[in-house]
């Protein structure tokens, strides 16, 4: 059995972009009327016709080369524009590459988008058999898995339903149940759970992590670095269309935060910047509620309150178990010769988890301050927390309070490697805190 399941060699993809030739015939009556209306803006105008000799071609893919062997479970990350959907369009012969070429030994499963490979007028049982045949796999052998496909994505009430009716949601739980009960041997997720419920995601995500352990060589896309690091036995960066470097999850993620993600401002209208924040959160289509700055005008003399996450004394909306972690207050005092307090409450659904008050401190002239709080390494689970701050002024006996409900809401993540560590252990701090307490082994002791 050839040990490479996938070999791209020297790949590319040059894109033309806008239209070059629209033949009225192809327009529908609609579109034909609407264009005549706007007038000449586009290709063909003297306007367009200069725009598109400058940025006439792009190449979304170049000289992209690499073996993903059998079993293997490769990561693929990059800003916005990289070319990850690309380069896995290619991979699953959706599209073709300009130059270069991909081998592939294997059934291959593809988790493009939602609803991806399904026709809208056929219904979900009958798109479960078109899927089957196009992987090659008989009418018995999809007969008996049948079942299984249905009951895995509890859409039992609507299989025999038109997909055009269903939900995002349906469609994804139809999608990823039909990839993975499929048996192939090489499985392409693009993003594709970022669309359902928490639960059906962790289900499909323990379905993908049971199909890899069986050798299921998978290529998974993915916004969430801490899916990445844990689904993953190898990683590849893509920046600008071409291959920055492959290799193990932990290195390539460093390189990925250490340039892509602080490389250049995070505003809204910077190509990838949305990508860039979700990055951040790494709890990206998880619902785990990464921090969130919250600002708005305050009561009386203390204005302006934002609660922001900070790592590593960066604003940064990842918290990561084994590495401290801070919550700033900024807040404007508009009083002099006062006394600040400020508390926090961390609940884990509706129970207290701890919480922490901060001894008055004196402040003798108005104007912008920062409380900062630490929170210290290894001490909380990896569970979802929700955090109640209030700020507090004390002068004359007089209190004055600003309190935020929910003001963050986050999940920690552990990306340590634990592959070392008997099963048994490897997740053996239970409780809604997990604080790493110091243990000696003392004697042997004379009985």
């Amino acid at each position: 059995m050839n040990p490479i399941a996938v070999r791209v060699e020297n790949v590319g993809k040059l894109y033309r972009l806008g239209e070059h030739t629209r033949p009225k015939a192809a327009l529908s009556d609609f579109a034909s009327r609407f264009r005549k209306w706007i007038g000449p803006t586009g290709a063909g105008s003297a306007e367009g016709d200069a725009r598109d000799a400058k940025t006439d071609y792009i190449w979304a893919l170049k000289d992209v080369t690499f073996d993903v062997q059998r079993g293997d479970s490769v990561g693929i990350i990059g800003r916005n524009g990289a070319g990850k959907s690309t380069l896995v369009k290619i991979i699953s012969q959706i599209t073709r590459p300009t130059t270069g070429r991909v081998e592939i030994h294997g059934r291959v499963s593809a988790l493009l988008g939602v609803g991806a490979g399904f026709h809208p007028d056929m219904t979900g049982r009958e798109n479960i058999y078109m899927n089957g045949s196009m992987l090659g796999i008989s009418k018995q052998q999809i007969e008996r898995k049948f079942d299984e496909i249905v009951a895995f994505s509890e859409i039992e009430k609507f299989i025999d339903t038109p997909v055009k009716r269903y939900s995002k949601g349906m469609r994804t739980r139809l999608s990823v149940s039909v990839a993975a009960h499929l048996d192939p041997d090489i499985l392409i997720v693009d993003e594709v759970l970022a669309v359902g419920d928490i639960r059906f995601r962790d289900k499909c995500m323990d379905k993908i992590n049971a199909a890899v352990k069986e050798g299921t060589t998978l290529l998974f896309i993915s916004h969430s670095i801490a899916r990445i690091n844990r689904l993953c036995n190898k990683a590849i960066l893509l920046r600008d269309g071409r291959l920055v470097t492959m290799g193990p999850p932990e290195e390539v993620i460093k390189e990925y935060l250490d340039v892509d993600v602080k490389d250049g401002p995070l505003s809204d209208d910077e190509s990838g910047a949305g990508e860039v924040r979700e990055v951040l959160r790494a709890i990206e289509s998880e619902d785990q509620g990464a921090p969130t700055p919250t600002s708005d005008p305050a009561c009386g003399n203390i204005q302006h309150v934002s609660i922001i996450g900070l790592h590593d004394g960066q604003p940064n909306e990842e918290v990561l178990v084994h590495q401290d972690s801070r919550i700033r207050i900024q807040f404007q005092l508009l009083k002099k010769d006062v006394q600040i307090s400020a508390g926090a409450d961390f609940y884990v659904g509706d129970q207290l988890a701890f919480g922490t008050r901060q001894l008055p401190q004196a402040i003798h002239a108005p104007g912008s301050y920062d409380l900062v709080m630490r929170l210290p390494r290894d001490l909380l689970s990896e569970l979802v927390y929700k955090v109640n701050v209030s700020v507090s002024v004390f002068q004359n006996n007089a209190r004055e309070v600003v309190k935020r409900h929910n003001a963050l809401k986050f999940k920690p993540l552990d990306v340590r490697d634990k592959s070392h560590l008997p099963i048994s252990i490897r997740n053996m701090n239970p409780g809604i805190v997990s604080p790493v307490l110091t243990w000696s082994v003392i004697g042997p002791l004379e009985s």
